[in-house]
């Protein structure tokens, strides 16, 4: 799938993540089985945010269409880690970590 926001791409259980780090915020685009935008307005997500020897915690708040998005005082780039941590209504948890590039 092309990416449309110009994040990095990581599938976790039955969803597709588009996550995009920029300094001090981030985004987590979240589609479905057959590419269609989930409803994210119940979805909770925490990310850590590891970068330049530190870790931030970063709390996501569902905002219009099918983004979680939040901030803290992180820089992102080449190197960072982030531990994401998805939970949709009716679903267990799920976890995934990716590096920027």
């Amino acid at each position: 799938r092309e990416l449309q926001h110009g994040g990095i791409l990581a599938e976790v259980g039955h969803h597709e993540l588009e996550i995009v780090a920029q300094k001090g915020e981030l985004a987590v685009y979240v589609t479905g089985d057959h590419g269609t935008d989930e409803i994210v307005s119940k979805a909770k997500a925490t990310a850590a945010v590891l970068s330049k020897g530190k870790k931030v915690d970063v709390e996501l708040a569902p905002e219009a269409g099918a983004v979680l998005k939040g901030a803290g005082d992180f820089e992102a780039g080449p190197g960072t880690v982030i531990v994401l941590t998805l939970t949709m209504p009716e679903h267990d948890p799920e976890q995934i970590r990716v590096t920027l590039e």
